[in-house]
């Protein structure tokens, strides 16, 4: 696991990002983390919980809550990170 400081973000700053087939291993941030997907399936695995997000569904990850992302097939996303300003 590890502390990701490039998605730690600042007072007002949003970032989404649109993709295929995430993988991302445990990690941590001070952002809020909403996650969803839009064809295929996502395993999110947040503490100790694994969910798998389908079309339809998201997940909220909370600042400093560890996390990973793993497609075992195929998957599309949205993924926005956002400041706990918010």
């Amino acid at each position: 696991m590890f502390y990701e400081t490039c998605n730690s973000m600042q007072n007002d700053q949003i970032r989404i990002d649109i993709g295929l087939n995430m993988c991302f291993p445990s990690h941590f941030h001070s952002s809020f983390e909403f996650i969803t997907v839009t064809e295929g399936e996502i395993c999110v695995t947040v503490d100790k919980n694994k969910y798998l997000i389908t079309p339809g569904k998201g997940i909220l990850v909370f600042p400093n809550q560890s996390h990973s992302l793993h497609t075992e097939h195929y998957s599309r996303h949205v993924i926005c990170i956002f400041s706990s300003q918010y």
